[in-house]
């Protein structure tokens, strides 16, 4: 009975970590990160852009919108989780802290490095920027509340809003206007304020 309590206590803690709360404040956060990333990208040039982004854009919207959702917003964000935070930030952490370096050394090293492959494994500027951005954020959130639940249904509920908000122009506009960026930039700062002071715990702790 002890044993099969324990285990459900390991499950748990994989699945909301320190609690609920702190995965749906890192959902809130994600989803406002991509309203103010998307928001600032809007306001390069749309020459750079399209250039960058615009045939990526295309195949995007190119499937019927139940497939876009299934393939972009549900099973690509599962896999992209599994194998950026889970894999290498997660492993390559462990192996650091294994082999002796300081677990806030090993945090932010693999943090970078897990951001920057997530970047340039998106393959163009613009989703690069966004990806790296993102990935430090999930990284750190992931490290913060030691949950599966945090990153993963952060990283689909993200990309959910940003590929409806694509079939609704007027409301995106609405939802990035200038007055909206900064208020999300204050979120953002708060947010990610929240989450380094959690890992600095996971790391003194640890």
């Amino acid at each position: 009975m002890e044993e099969d309590k324990s285990r459900l206590e390991r499950i748990k803690y994989l699945l909301v970590g320190k609690g609920l709360v702190h995965c749906v404040i890192l959902w809130l956060l994600v989803v406002i990160l991509a309203l103010l990333i998307n928001g600032l990208t809007d306001l390069l040039p749309k020459e750079f852009v399209n250039a960058s982004y615009g045939e990526t854009r295309s195949e995007l919207f190119a499937v019927p919108l139940w497939k876009g959702i299934l393939l972009y917003c549900a099973l690509t964000p599962l896999l992209e989780e599994t194998i950026f935070r889970i894999g290498l930030f997660g492993m390559g952490r462990d192996l650091l802290v294994k082999a002796g370096v300081k677990r806030w050394k090993a945090v932010t090293v693999f943090l970078l490095i897990s951001a920057l492959v997530f970047a340039l494994y998106h393959g163009n500027l613009v989703q690069g920027n966004y990806a790296f951005w993102m990935g430090l954020v999930l990284g750190l959130g992931f490290e913060a509340t030691g949950a599966l639940l945090s990153n993963i249904p952060a990283h689909q509920l993200a990309n959910l809003v940003i590929y409806l908000l694509a079939y609704a122009p007027g409301l995106y506009k609405t939802l990035t206007a200038p007055a909206f960026l900064v208020f999300y930039a204050v979120l953002g700062i708060g947010g990610c304020a929240y989450f380094i002071h959690m890992e600095g715990k996971v790391c003194k702790n640890g």
